[in-house]
């Protein structure tokens, strides 16, 4: 009896087992314990386009594969079997795409080779692993855009291919050399391109796309080899960039995504922007200006109807046998150069980070950007201003870290460290610039002299407020530091407002250090109000004899300049040099509220005024580039 009862128990518990592992999903032992066909988990499928083809997700509560057809919006739905084998409702072959689920029960398939503006109805159905197919189709409704894309592969391109998602040309210029009407844009997957590309009336040009799949985009870790995409412009006779920006358009030109170099010997820009009418957007992309023997530039900006925005960049001026610029405006619309690191370069003349030779307006904006002058030891400018038309220059410089080094042993006036350079050449081209809560560091390794600020020849009054200047000359020979050299001359005046700043000296140790250079008098005198001076052998060198050692003597010579001190700020380390739990009340609360000016950087919510982070200025103002009451 109880042999009997022991085999019923066997029997029954054999049935329970072959009837779980017949399951589909594996019984026992696999993902899924019923007999019944995969059901789609939530949210799935689920569908985008790219170009002319359909990407669809989905994931089963099992293994199993999934299969879709694309069939025209409105048109009848096929069967879960017609589905499966790719047809319509009359047997038709169309788009279709199929693919098997991961050990995630995830399905990632494709549908290529749709018809472009066109709404599409996408019918998918999912079969276990033992042919239990879905008794329904599932709907998604997708839709194609007009073409206005062309791509471009260096692995699997070529250039006979027609530039779709599917089919893409080898080269930029092959797809350059195949835009017709309604192309607005070029994707340009992984890869070396060895070429000088030219964009045309608004053609944008898109980089960082891994070359094994077009929805896998990093235009920010451009150095990943899945995503470099790096144009190699060549030394061609008649081209000195690596891309060249023209033409006409109402819609902004897009520049982004690329490793951009130029290999030119003669004048050699990585980006050239050449006498546009309209807006070019250029980030996210690493730019070198190469080694051109008569100048190179990292960006080289021309026209006077050229604006740009210029974000996000990782920039450098080359290496020229004579003169490097990170970004060089020689005339221009509005520019607005936001958060980004740009280097000068290393010309063997000079390197500078940002030159600016036309009146650019207040509309036009350098801000939160680190700014360095490059590695040339003689003539390092952070930025340089010089006005060569008729008109003011006065570019709001706002938010910035500026940094300077040399070591140019010999000295002439043309030759040191200078954060921020600005020379005039006659009474109607004025330098007017806008300089608020910058960081500014000046430094001579060994032998030389050290700038903050170099102002020469202006014809006009920089407005120099709510910064902090870090000045270092040289430890040896003819050495020495000046916070602001301000010359001016008759007819070219030059007369700086000064408010707010911290101006922090290390000192040399061979020669005077000058918090504020004037010179002469007559044409050469600044408002100075508000300020902290520490470390300086003299507050103020004026060439008729003026030269206040102190802060009382400051005041006795000129009653406006209360308020300044000459405490120490007692500044965190560089490069931010921010205030700290540490610095004296004076500093962080004896600023001037500067509310009223217009052009100081603001929320642009509430219209109250910022410091270098971001942070909300608020009465008492600190003094220098940051708050801190």
């Amino acid at each position: 009896m109880l042999k009997n009862k022991i085999i019923l128990l066997v029997a029954f518990l054999t049935s329970i087992f072959l009837a779980a592992c017949s399951s589909g999903g594996g019984g026992f032992f696999g993902g899924g314990g019923n007999a019944g066909p995969p059901e789609w988990q939530a949210g799935s499928p689920e569908a985008d386009v790219m170009d002319s083809t359909a990407f669809v997700i989905s994931r089963l509560n099992k293994q199993g594969t999934v299969y879709c057809v694309a069939i025209p919006r409105g048109n009848d739905a096929p069967s879960p079997r017609q589905v499966q084998d790719g047809t319509d409702s009359d047997d038709t072959a169309v788009p279709n795409g199929s693919a098997p689920t991961d050990n995630d029960n995830f399905s990632s398939l494709k549908i290529i080779g749709l018809d472009y503006d066109t709404d599409y109805d996408v019918y998918c159905v999912a079969e276990g692993t033992t042919s239990n197919l879905q008794a329904a189709a599932t709907k998604i409704e997708i839709s194609t855009d007009v073409r206005n894309t062309l791509f471009v592969s260096d692995s699997s391109g070529n250039d006979a291919n027609d530039g779709s998602i599917e089919n893409p040309k080898k080269t930029i210029n092959g797809a350059v050399g195949a835009v017709v009407p309604g192309i607005i844009r070029i994707y340009v997957s992984a890869g070396t391109y060895n070429e000088n590309v030219t964009l045309e009336d608004g053609l944008s040009l898109y980089g960082g796309f891994s070359a094994d799949d077009w929805r896998d985009r990093d235009e920010e870790d451009r150095e990943n080899a899945t995503y470099r995409t790096f144009i190699r412009g060549v030394d061609a006779a008649g081209s000195g960039s690596g891309v060249r920006v023209t033409g006409v358009s109402g819609d902004d030109w897009i520049l982004e995504g690329f490793v951009i170099e130029v290999h030119h010997t003669g004048n050699s820009h990585g980006v050239n922007v050449a006498d546009i009418t309209g807006m070019v957007t250029i980030q996210n992309n690493t730019i070198h200006g190469g080694p051109g023997s008569n100048e190179s530039n990292g960006i080289y900006i021309h026209g006077t109807n050229s604006k740009t925005l210029i974000h996000r960049n990782d920039i450098n001026g080359g290496a020229s046998g004579a003169s490097s610029n990170g970004i060089y405006i020689e005339t221009a619309a509005d520019q607005n150069i936001v958060d980004n690191n740009i280097n000068g370069g290393s010309g063997s003349y000079s390197s500078k980070g940002i030159t600016i030779t036309y009146p650019l307006a207040e509309t036009s904006i350098i801000t939160r950007n680190n700014i360095s002058g490059g590695s040339n030891i003689m003539r390092n400018h952070g930025i340089s201003l010089k006005n060569n038309q008729v008109g003011s220059l006065q570019v709001i410089i706002s938010g910035n870290y500026i940094v300077s080094n040399a070591n140019p042993v010999i000295w002439d006036e043309s030759r040191g460290a200078f954060g921020i350079h600005a020379t005039g050449t006659n009474a109607d081209r004025k330098i007017q610039p806008r300089i608020f809560n910058n960081v500014i560091e000046a430094t001579i390794t060994n032998q030389g002299f050290a700038y903050a600020m170099y102002f020469m020849n202006l014809a006009g009054s920089p407005l120099v407020y709510n910064n902090t200047l870090v000045v270092q000359g040289g430890p040896q020979g003819s050495s020495g530091g000046y916070g602001i050299f301000a010359v001016g001359s008759v007819g070219l005046e030059t007369y700086v407002d000064v408010k707010n700043n911290i101006f922090y000296c290390q000192p040399s140790a061979t020669f005077v250090d000058y918090a504020i250079y004037e010179g002469p008098s007559m044409v050469s005198e600044s408002n100075i109000y508000k300020n902290d001076f520490y470390g300086w052998e003299y507050i103020v060198f004026g060439t008729d004899g003026f030269r206040p050692q102190t802060i009382a003597d400051l005041i006795f010579g000129r009653p406006d300049s209360d308020g300044s001190t000459d405490v120490d700020p007692a500044l965190s380390a560089g490069p931010e040099y921010d205030l700290t739990a540490a610095s004296p009340a004076t500093v962080t609360q004896g600023g001037d509220d500067l509310s009223g000016v217009p052009s100081f950087p603001e929320d642009s919510g509430n219209g109250v005024k910022l410091d270098k982070k971001g942070t909300l200025r608020s009465v008492p103002w600190s003094m220098g580039a940051y708050e801190r009451d």
